[in-house]
């Protein structure tokens, strides 16, 4: 595995073929940059301004946000979406990996 990460993109674009790299890293960045806009815009209450506080402080203030308007209610729910996403994926993968691994198991017990 090299550091610069090219070489995994190399291997990302020949495996997912051209058209749906592209939709992916397309679609990443539109996620970052909608998010990045949404907590931009959103009406922050006075003492949890996200601009002087760690990430840690910015999501212990989000709830706060669900009181508001459209614009800060789609800030929390893509703020949250963030980690939601993360345990899904470890879910699935350890889903999966225990499925192959009783699927080996049962075929040589036979």
């Amino acid at each position: 595995m090299s550091f610069t990460g090219i070489s995994e993109l190399n291997s990302s674009h020949r495996q997912l073929g051209a058209r749906y790299f592209w939709l992916t890293m397309v679609g990443t960045v539109a996620f970052i940059l909608v998010g990045g806009t949404l907590i931009f815009m959103a009406n922050w209450p006075a003492d949890c301004e996200p601009g002087g506080r760690d990430l840690i402080g910015t999501y212990w203030c989000s709830p706060r946000l669900l009181s508001g308007n459209a614009v800060d209610i789609a800030a929390a729910v893509w703020l949250w979406s963030i980690p939601t996403i993360g345990v899904v994926v470890v879910a699935w993968s350890w889903i999966n990996h225990f499925l192959r691994k009783r699927a080996r198991t049962t075929q040589w017990s036979k």
